[in-house]
């Protein structure tokens, strides 16, 4: 078919239409999708939108030092010199000298947050515990808390009252007494004396019944150490050393005389002092061991003569008198007594064993007065027996029938 030429302008007119209104619908399909996908601009909102907060961190507990006593955080300082302080003062507390302190427990110290007590009362809660003061930590639990404090939960509960116990929280604690030991460690040196032996060699060049030391004996010396050991002060305990031999000791080396000696005879001058009295001997014995007169040393004579006889045998009263003096001279005569006999006259008995009378007793001539012995300066038992006149010894031999 052939159109004309108003034909062909018509159609071509609709088809330019058709382009133009699909155009604008397309378009408008644009928009609308644009608005689903662009906000909105600020300043269309009528209120400004609230920035969101940040979260802070909660701040920590202010960092001091603990005295850690067995992994336990006893009491907290504020500065590690606080800390050294308490430790330095229980350990001075004490001391010996020469001698090493230490505590028995494990005792540390550590950073740990407060709160935080003063370095004397740090002191003082260590050596005679009491409450303080312990900052709960996160990994804390009423159970672990009670046991580290050995407390129970009862207690816990009753010394907190309504304060919950969670971490962070500040709550008392009681510290039991002395919660540290200071342990003493003191070595002491002991010394003791060794004795001495006596060797008794016989010697046939004195006479019998003389002695004569020829080497004097030395004590010798032992020593050890004892390592004493205290707690808060108090011993608890010893640990010594085997004995070690500083100084051997010497022997003494004593002669005995092992030479006889003939008995001498008395004498029997006459008395021509009719004031004497009538003597007795003052033992049954008659075995003189030692005369009148014999040299003793020096100038020193011998103002008596010797009688052996048996130890405990009756000594008895040469003559009726009275009693004037009873001693007892340790380096000397022994127990001795003197009896005066009136007009000048005196007598001595020496080296007793015992003595039967007092100063002031009136004898009778023959009265057992004492004992014989061998005490004093004495070799063995025997009596020495003295006379004297206004006192100048007499030989007695020359009194006695």
């Amino acid at each position: 078919m052939r159109l004309n030429h108003w034909q062909r302008r018509t159609v071509g007119d609709c088809l330019r239409r058709c382009m133009c209104i699909g155009l604008c619908i397309a378009l408008a399909f644009a928009l609308v999708a644009c608005k689903r996908t662009t906000p909105a601009p600020a300043e269309a909102s009528p209120v400004a939108a609230e920035p969101t907060p940040t979260p802070q961190a909660t701040p920590l507990a202010e960092q001091g030092f603990a005295i850690v006593v067995d992994q336990l955080p006893a009491v907290v300082c504020a500065t590690q010199e606080d800390a050294q302080w308490v430790l330095d003062s229980l350990l001075a507390a004490h001391a010996i000298e020469g001698a090493q302190t230490s505590f028995k427990q494990q005792v540390a110290i550590a950073p740990a947050p407060g709160p935080f007590v003063s370095k004397e009362d740090a002191l003082h809660l260590l050596q005679t515990g009491g409450t303080r003061a312990y900052l709960v930590q996160e990994d804390d639990t009423v159970a672990t808390i009670t046991q580290s404090f050995s407390i129970s939960e009862d207690a816990l509960q009753t010394i907190n009252g309504d304060v919950a116990i969670q971490p962070g929280a500040t709550i008392q604690v009681e510290l039991p007494a002395s919660l540290v030991t200071v342990v003493t460690v003191q070595a002491v040196t002991e010394e003791q004396a060794i004795s001495f032996q006596t060797q008794k060699v016989n010697d046939s060049s004195l006479t019998k019944g003389k002695t004569s030391v020829k080497q004097k004996g030395v004590k010798g010396l032992k020593r050890r150490t004892v390592t004493v050991t205290y707690e808060d002060g108090q011993e608890v305990g010893r640990t010594p050393t085997d004995w070690q031999v500083v100084r051997e000791p010497v022997k003494q080396i004593v002669l005995v005389g092992t030479k006889a000696t003939p008995t001498p005879k008395p004498t029997s001058k006459p008395v021509t002092d009719t004031s004497a009295p009538s003597f007795r001997w003052p033992v049954t014995s008659r075995r003189i061991t030692s005369v009148f007169g014999e040299g003793r040393g020096s100038s020193r004579k011998h103002a008596g003569i010797d009688i052996g006889d048996a130890k405990g045998n009756p000594v008895v009263a040469a003559a009726a008198g009275k009693v004037t003096r009873v001693r007892n001279d340790p380096d000397g005569y022994g127990l001795y007594l003197d009896i005066d006999h009136g007009n000048g006259w005196t007598t001595r008995y020496a080296h007793n064993s015992k003595i039967l009378v007092s100063v002031g007793q009136t004898v009778t001539q023959g009265q057992k007065i004492a004992l014989v012995g061998s005490t004093g300066a004495s070799s063995g038992p025997h009596l020495h027996f003295e006379i004297q006149k206004n006192g100048v010894a007499k030989n007695p031999l020359s009194y006695l029938p």
